[in-house]
Order: structure tokens, then sequence, then C-alpha cells
């Protein structure tokens, strides 16, 4: 799989997915700010990723969890 750190995320809508609306894996440092994700299989899923900053995240009706951290730690 592939990895991408460092990176900023804001002011994103992934509502209506199959999946995932944001899916982090082995990545690190990156801040997602200002984050809607509706309506999904999981709002947010980390895989393998570290030190990630989630700030104002709404996530909701998702099938599964809002935000599952997997592996993952911060």
């Amino acid at each position: 799989s592939s990895s991408s750190s460092n990176n900023v995320l804001t002011n994103i809508i992934a509502n209506d997915n199959s999946e995932d609306g944001i899916f982090l894996s082995y990545s690190s440092s990156n801040t997602l700010t200002n984050i809607t994700s509706n309506n999904n299989e999981y709002g947010i899923y980390s895989y393998y990723s570290s030190n990630n900053v989630l700030t104002n995240i709404t996530t909701n009706y998702n099938n599964r969890y809002g935000i599952y951290l997997s592996g993952s730690s911060s």
C-alpha cells in the first residue's frame, strides 16, 4: 500500500461513499481540519498511521464507525 505524509486537508466534504470517506494508510504527520464525512462505511479510517491531527471533524450516519483507528496512534 502507498503512504502520504505531511499533508494538510481542509474543508473537505466526503459524503455518500460506498467505503470510506477518508482513508489514511501508513500516513503520518497529516493535519485534517473542517472535515465532514457522513453516510459512508467508515467516516475516517486510519490504518497504521501516526501523529495525525484531526480538528473540527463531523462524522454522522456511517455504517460502522465515524473515526476508526486500526494499528494507529495519535
